[in-house]
């Protein structure tokens, strides 16, 4: 007799945590809220320590170690998206429990592998790369190239824990993956603060980091063991290559999009730093950590959703562009009112957060990114669309077609305009982007759905203007007063603008989306 997945979660409902019995969404969202802010708070809390302990230039050097790492990080072959999107098709298709078990072996011995190879590579690498970004003059070169090869040790368990939380994401147990996010996300935010603090070196900032994410494994480990019983007990149920090749066809093409992506959002700074200096760097960098931080919510709305979407194609593709369409009204809404204050406050918050990088250069750089960030935020939601649909590639394409332009954009614009030059031309990418993503986005639903995503992209794109011209506006009272009229336009405008029609709300598909 075949065992499906769900008839050996109801065998086991007693004790386990499974995705038969679906969390309520709304309790979802708190619990990855939860685990997104508190790691973010301590960050913000942790940076000026850092800055100060390290010092701006060496401060700049981590940010720049850091972004290489968070680059090769990228290397896993899409397999953490990719067993998350086969996991949740899976579950929703009521798929053989030892298939599903298979799968998620085979994407965990990939990992590893793949880890293991990247962290080779690039430990024999560090002292060229480093070279490189940093200069044969640098006087922290030695520093630097020893903790780029810590932090590249720690790729195999960075590996392995995307696959672990695709696995929990799948299997909507936000709970378990919040309960380990929340404290190791702190530890790793304030990592570098408490090498600072202690007087230690960069190096020691990368050893702290790399004990944290060998418990962030070990413990995702198990906590897939107990959503997916026996898992890691050696038994029949599926082929690895053939596992593999299947994950490859969604995380291949991922991995491109993954690997492109970050060039654009990371080239900025290092293309400053070869422009001007790496103090300069510690200042955009500060400015780019306070805007990035209005991406959590549609990070979290994608994480959230990501299953609630393939389940809802399974069953009805007009309730999925339903929950769809009100997702992107919903994001443009809820960003806006974090992006316009940051944005009318950033001269008085830099200077009294972060006063050894404020300056006018900076604060312009802080609201120009606060209008791309919030452009950023909807196009997450279009391309979570098109994901969902497991259309990597026309991601992926999209992606390469894009670099090489924004690339000359942004060494010119870094040459000729330092820090503000380099943050019109990412909120210039951002708009790009957003326009591509929703037109492919529109040509996957019906009309009325494309109407309503159309009318979001233009609303988002208008409300960014006016993030950005903050620049030219002085005084706080001027710049609450220049936000005054959008927040009041929407306030009665709003709804005719972005709907949000009675008889299909969010609640109502999301109730459908999560019922057994």
């Amino acid at each position: 007799m075949t065992i499906t997945l769900r008839d050996q979660q109801s065998r086991d409902a007693a004790s386990l945590p499974l995705p038969g019995k679906r969390q309520a969404v709304g309790r979802n969202l708190l619990l990855s809220s939860l685990g997104m802010a508190l790691p973010v708070i301590a960050s913000l809390l942790a940076l000026p320590v850092t800055v100060q302990g390290l010092g701006a230039a060496r401060f700049g050097v981590l940010s720049l170690l850091l972004g290489v790492f968070a680059y090769i990080s990228l290397l896993d072959l899409g397999l953490g998206t990719a067993v998350s999107y086969r996991v949740a098709h899976m579950i929703h298709e009521a798929a053989d429990a030892a298939r599903v078990r298979a799968t998620v072996r085979s994407a965990t011995i990939a990992a590893l592998v793949t880890g293991a190879l990247a962290a080779t590579a690039f430990s024999l690498s560090a002292r060229w790369l480093c070279t490189v970004i940093l200069g044969s003059d640098f006087a922290h070169l030695a520093e630097a190239t020893d903790c780029l090869r810590m932090l590249a040790a720690s790729l195999p368990l960075v590996f392995v824990a995307a696959v672990f939380s695709g696995v929990l994401i799948a299997h909507e147990a936000f709970g378990p993956l919040n309960r380990t996010r929340v404290p190791f996300g702190v530890l790793i935010a304030i990592a570098p603060a408490l090498a600072a603090v202690c007087g230690a070196d960069l190096v020691v900032a990368a050893e702290l980091l790399l004990a944290i994410r060998v418990g962030v494994a070990a413990i995702q480990a198990r906590q897939c063991a107990r959503v997916l019983p026996a898992l890691w007990r050696p038994a029949p149920g599926g082929s690895f290559r053939l596992d593999l090749l299947t994950l490859l066809r969604f995380g291949g093409w991922t991995t491109v999009s993954s690997m492109v992506g970050p060039v654009m959002v990371y080239m900025d700074r290092f293309y400053l730093a070869a422009a001007t200096s790496p103090s300069q760097v510690a200042g955009y960098v500060a400015t780019y950590e306070l805007a990035s931080k209005l991406l959590l919510p549609p990070a979290l709305v994608v994480q959230i959703f990501f299953p609630l979407l393939i389940g809802a194609r399974v069953r009805d593709v007009a309730e999925s562009e339903q929950l769809f369409s009100r997702l992107a009204s919903g994001v443009a809404l809820l960003c806006f009112l974090p992006a316009a204050l940051l944005a009318a406050t950033a001269p008085e918050l830099l200077g009294r957060w972060l006063p050894a990088v404020a300056s006018s250069e900076s604060t312009a750089a802080l609201q120009i990114l606060c209008g791309g960030a919030l452009i950023n935020c909807v196009s997450q939601v279009f391309v979570l669309q098109v994901q969902s649909l497991g259309r990597t590639k026309a991601i992926a394409v999209a992606h390469l077609a894009q670099l090489p332009v924004y690339l000359l954009l942004l060494w010119w614009s870094a040459v000729h305009f330092g820090l503000v030059g380099v943050a019109l031309a990412w909120s210039l990418r951002t708009a790009a982007d957003a326009i591509l993503f929703c037109g492919m986005a529109a040509s996957t639903v019906g009309a009325q759905a494309r109407t309503r995503l159309w009318r979001t992209l233009v609303v988002t794109l208008a409300l960014s203007l006016i993030l950005a011209g903050l620049t030219q506006v002085g005084s706080v009272a001027s710049r609450a007063l220049t936000l005054a009229v959008p927040l009041v336009f929407l306030l009665i405008w709003g709804k005719r603008l972005l709907p949000w029609p009675k008889d299909a709300g969010l609640a109502s598909l999301v109730r459908r989306g999560t019922s057994a």
